[in-house]
């Protein structure tokens, strides 16, 4: 490698001053040069513009023709990644934006690589949206950071209890936003041991929401890309399955940082948190537009909406509240009627979600949410209210 990098090096000023190529690509196997070719015939380029093989293939080119103004390499084959593209940043040159692409889902080489001079890590095999996003992050204009009135909205959903399908509604809420509503979302999870989000939307939680919540000054538009979950072009998951024998430990700044950030690149950020997080960590409400409390008719639910609605108005009063009864139906045992329950909880009661059993267990059974699968039930009206008020107040 270092003399294929010396003799690079010998050549590259003879290319200096000569017209640069847009892009470049090289790939170990066959399906990623064929994504990538397509992506670039997409993108006006033509399709010789990739290659086959690695970095060894990469740096030799350069010494023959000057560096592409983005340049897409494969580390697949690479025994040591990170030092190998720290050399091929060195031949190319500042002004080459290099997407690292490999097949290792692992946070520590994403970062060594970006360490030493990458301006993306993706996994094989390539999703063509994401990459066609990655090479055309060389086209945007330079963004200033986002202030305060260009941040996304951020909606936290918690119980009053357990058991009132708070994940539910925050699941509903998110998939109407994004599918109906054509917002771009991002669906967050924070309840890392017993989250049930991923499972509702039939996904594989990720691996990078521990570390995001314990380390966001890692967190970056890379790390977030990596960590979340696609589940369509609008709708982005975070969530994690943490070991029952590690309690997760969550920091309060930590927690805030992250969801600031994630403000920064979503229209609007739905979060499902238990409520023991929020009573000791009401910081994380410091940015938030809606707390939305969720119950069921029960004389516990009314009492603890209650005490939540107090508790939350005097430590967060910039924050709106609303209580949002789900699972109503008339006659069921051990819930209140709606007129007594409204009469003593403290405030509006707004949204009545209708109890849709049907609906709810095949929702549960198939992995896909009750806002798709029963489009015209009346629980699915009633949380399209909800997701549609919270999405016209951003």
């Amino acid at each position: 490698m270092l003399s294929l990098l010396d003799r690079a090096n010998d050549d590259i000023d003879d290319f200096s001053a000569e017209a640069r190529e847009p892009f470049a690509a090289f790939a170990e196997d066959e399906f990623t040069r064929q994504t990538l070719a397509r992506v670039a015939v997409e993108l006006g380029w033509q399709s010789g513009a990739v290659e086959g093989g690695g970095i060894a293939e990469c740096v030799r080119s350069l010494g023959v023709v000057p560096a592409p103004e983005t340049l897409v390499v494969d580390v697949a084959e690479s025994l040591d990644p990170a030092a190998e593209i720290a050399d091929l940043v060195a031949v190319a040159g500042g002004a080459t934006r290099i997407i690292v692409i490999g097949n290792k889902n692992d946070v520590n080489l994403l970062h060594s690589v970006v360490a030493a001079g990458a301006a993306e890590y993706m996994l094989k095999p390539l999703d063509p949206y994401r990459l066609r996003e990655a090479i055309m992050l060389r086209e945007a204009a330079p963004e200033a950071a986002a202030g305060p009135d260009q941040l996304g909205r951020l909606t936290i959903f918690t119980g009053a209890r357990g058991g009132v399908g708070t994940s539910t509604l925050a699941l509903n809420t998110g998939w109407i936003m994004g599918h109906e509503l054509k917002q771009r979302v991002a669906l967050v999870d924070l309840d890392l041991q017993f989250g049930t989000l991923a499972l509702a939307l039939d996904a594989e939680p990720g691996h990078g929401l521990h570390e995001a919540l314990h380390s966001p000054d890692r967190v970056d538009e890379l790390f977030v890309d990596r960590a979340m979950v696609r589940e369509s072009e609008r709708l982005f998951l975070l969530a994690a399955e943490e070991p029952l024998d590690s309690p997760p430990h969550y920091e309060s700044d930590s927690l805030a940082q992250f969801l600031l950030h994630l403000r920064g690149r979503f229209d609007q950020v739905v979060v499902d948190i238990p409520r023991f997080i929020l009573a000791s960590h009401n910081s994380v409400l410091s940015g938030t537009q809606e707390l939305v409390i969720a119950t069921d008719l029960s004389l516990v639910g009314l009492r603890d909406a209650n005490r939540l609605k107090r508790y939350f108005a005097e430590t967060v009063p910039e924050v709106k509240l609303t209580v949002a009864a789900n699972m109503v139906r008339s006659g069921r045992a051990g819930q209140l009627a709606v007129k007594d329950f409204a009469r003593g909880l403290e405030g509006d009661l707004v949204h009545r979600i209708p109890l849709d059993e049907k609906a709810a267990g095949r929702s549960a059974n198939s992995g896909q949410p009750m806002a798709r699968g029963a489009k015209r039930g009346k629980a699915t009206a009633a949380i399209r209210r909800l997701a549609a008020e919270l999405a016209a107040a951003s």
